[in-house]
């Protein structure tokens, strides 16, 4: 295809699915997402990469080193020109845009199929429809492998430092881009080039070094802080076998799911058998990273090997899959078809449908949230959002994000409570683990100032207010 074809084939699908599932609610919000806008509000401000969302006893604004910084970059640049609604939403239709654009261009000869596969799949479209870090992470993911697959076909510094350079930014996006590091450095191992491996490997993580050095700095801990996961290895398989034939047959239950998956398996033995020196950096990064996830969530506790997580494992998928259907393989090609468009179709319809008229939005803007009094109440800045001060809830990533004022996290210790002599407590209502709001005498600490349909505003017993 044209590179003019391609860039409207892009723009289409990037104004049609995104469009579809953010319009009128905007992006998905969920507690990632906060702290991602909470940050790049503070980076425009100078205060630096931190949240507004904190501990009820904790620093503020507090450091941030859970995420890495470039997509909170990226937000504060966008959300100074479109506000943190139409910001976001414009990030990710460029960037879906950019990702089928790449797609299409690594897909030959089968360009078309590539993009068509990249643009119904629903792991592709729930990512982008949330403001989250994995749209750019599946940019940097296409345009880092195909750097490795130029160095692998070529050696040169230029080329070295160009794999290198994208690669430290998908580590500087996500921190699962440690993943691209490896696969690559394993690649030229693998073809007899043990320092060029090195070298790769040492430039690409070397600004991820970096920045786990300014997170021990100003907080202790490289990443955060992590517990042990407790789950065992053969239920994180089944998850992760549940998400993946979960993209394809829109479908309930585990039967169908799984017939689905031994299908993609199959197709995927078959890829891997026809596919040749170029396709390396494309399975060593797909098997890598999928055994890294798998890994990590059976080390510490994790995000669920859900749809969010294992986005990632689709663009080399569909690369693949898209240069292995060379003309006259027509069984192959009717495979593809059914299992990476036509079923994937339909799953993504399915959910973005659900989004549009039954959630009426993603996440933190779904229905259920706006409607609660206490976040209208935080949307017209009334009660504690009417003036600075400090506020605690039992749900403070969502008031921050409809008030835009700093939220502290309700302790959970009933104990603690005795601690907080000042501010305001805004119970949204949606978490029925919050502590007793009484002392150890059995003395009130708080009154309840106002109700709020489930929730409530409480002040310290003493406050005059």
């Amino acid at each position: 295809m044209k590179v003019p074809a391609l860039a409207g084939l892009s723009g289409l699908g990037a104004l049609l699915l995104v469009g579809i599932a953010l319009i009128p609610y905007g992006p998905g919000i969920t507690p990632d997402s906060v702290h991602y806008l909470s940050a790049a509000e503070n980076l425009r401000r100078g205060i630096g990469y931190a949240t507004s969302v904190v501990p009820w006893d904790g620093p503020f604004p507090r450091p941030v080193v859970e995420w890495p910084p470039l997509y909170p970059l990226a937000l504060a640049a966008v959300t100074a020109l479109g506000g943190a609604v139409a910001g976001p939403w414009a990030l990710n239709a460029l960037l879906l845009a950019a990702g089928t654009w790449q797609v299409a261009r690594l897909s030959e000869p089968a360009s078309l199929l590539g993009a068509l596969i990249f643009l119904v799949s629903p792991a592709v479209v729930m990512v982008h429809g949330y403001a989250w870090s994995e749209p750019l992470f599946l940019l940097l993911v296409l345009l880092s492998l195909k750097a490795q697959e130029r160095l692998l076909a070529e050696s040169g510094p230029a080329r070295l430092a160009s794999a290198a350079a994208l690669t430290g930014l998908a580590c500087l996006t996500r921190y699962l881009g440690v993943t691209l590091a490896v696969s690559g450095a394993l690649t030229l191992a693998g073809r007899k080039r043990p320092l060029q491996a090195l070298a790769y490997a040492g430039l690409s993580l070397a600004p991820l070094g970096l920045w786990l050095l300014r997170n021990q700095s100003v907080a202790g801990s490289l990443a955060g802080q992590h517990t042990a996961s407790g789950r065992d290895l053969p239920e994180l398989i089944r998850e992760a076998a549940r998400t993946l034939g979960g993209w394809i047959v829109p479908l309930d239950g585990p039967l169908p799911k799984y017939a689905a998956l031994a299908a993609l398996l199959a197709l995927g033995v078959a890829l891997f058998r026809s596919a040749g020196r170029e396709d390396l950096p494309w399975l060593a990064f797909l098997g890598i990273y999928l055994l890294a996830v798998i890994a990590l969530a059976r080390a510490v506790a994790f995000d669920p090997l859900t749809t969010r997580l294992l986005a990632p494992a689709v663009p080399p998928l569909v690369v693949l899959a898209a240069r292995r259907l060379v003309p006259g393989r027509t069984v192959l090609a009717a495979a593809v078809m059914v299992l990476l468009v036509a079923g994937p179709a339909l799953v993504t319809a399915r959910e973005v449908a659900y989004a549009a008229l039954v959630t009426k939005g993603r996440g933190y803007r779904a229905a259920k949230w706006r409607e609660t009094e206490a976040v209208r109440m935080a949307a017209l800045r009334q009660g504690p959002f009417a003036e600075d001060g400090i506020t605690y809830s039992d749900a403070p990533d969502v008031l921050f994000l409809y008030s835009g004022r700093p939220v502290r996290y309700l302790p959970k210790e009933s104990a603690a409570l005795a601690e907080m002599r000042e501010g305001s407590i805004v119970l949204v209502g949606v978490n029925p683990t919050f502590p007793d709001l009484i002392d150890p005498t059995g003395s009130p600490l708080f009154r309840v100032e106002r109700t709020l349909g489930r929730g409530a505003v409480l002040l310290p017993a003493g406050d005059p207010r």
